[in-house]
């Protein structure tokens, strides 16, 4: 009987009913007038809360207070990981998190690597990559998804398998592919047979953002003039 009324709303209440629980189990208060004291208790912390609420009401129409809470937007990113943080998913939740947008990851590659080169590059099981872009769609729909390094072949045709259900369970959310072929030092983070298939992700990009090398190479065309550049 002590512990339901642990928090009764004062000291006097609560030796009150403290003192109705000795009785009671020494068998001179009937239980029912234990129930009243408990009943009595849970009612006063009801009057408690309800006064708050009303004074906390008051309040915000006097000082016209707007306490919306706005949803924070989603933004998730396919790419490699970098463990320098200068570049690939972690470089994208850093920038999406300066913009007050919520990150979210799927690692396409691992690299082992420094701020001076590219040691190893070790893509993800291509089924794992899918999983996790599926998993994600069915519980968190983003607003806008960001493609980066794919690696190889494989990859590149998961995460197009992975995305297929993007249009239905976000409708209008932007795809924007940065098509990463090679790193800084020359290190090449896009096997050469998977071109085509980054180039069939490209028909559902509202953005592509290649460099002038990257253009080049996925266009074959000249872009070494202004004019050559707005072509491709």
């Amino acid at each position: 009987g002590t512990r339901a009324v642990a928090v009764a709303p004062s000291r006097r209440s609560l030796a009150k009913v403290v003192s109705s629980g000795e009785a009671m189990s020494a068998g001179r208060v009937p239980s029912h007038e234990m129930r009243i004291s408990v009943s009595t208790a849970a009612l006063a912390r009801h009057v408690i809360r309800s006064s708050r609420a009303a004074r906390m009401e008051r309040w915000m129409r006097r000082t016209d207070v707007d306490l919306t809470i706005m949803a924070m937007k989603t933004a998730l990113s396919i790419a490699g990981s970098d463990p320098t943080g200068g570049a690939g998913l972690q470089a994208d939740l850093q920038v999406f998190r300066a913009h007050g947008v919520h990150g979210a990851g799927v690692a396409t590659a691992l690299t082992v690597q420094d701020t001076v080169k590219v040691h190893q590059v070790l893509p993800v099981f291509p089924n794992v990559v899918t999983a996790q872009i599926q998993t994600l769609l069915r519980d968190a729909a983003p607003d806008a998804v960001k493609l980066g390094m794919l690696a190889t072949d494989d990859v590149a045709r998961a995460v197009g398998f992975g995305l297929q259900e993007l249009p239905r369970v976000a409708p209008g959310a932007p795809l924007v592919i940065d098509p990463v072929l090679a790193a800084s030092d020359g290190t090449l983070l896009l096997e050469r047979r998977a071109i085509p298939a980054l180039l069939d992700l490209f028909g559902q990009a509202a953005l592509v953002t290649p460099n002038l090398q990257e253009a080049a190479l996925l266009t074959g065309g000249d872009v070494s003039t202004r004019a050559g550049v707005e072509a491709a």
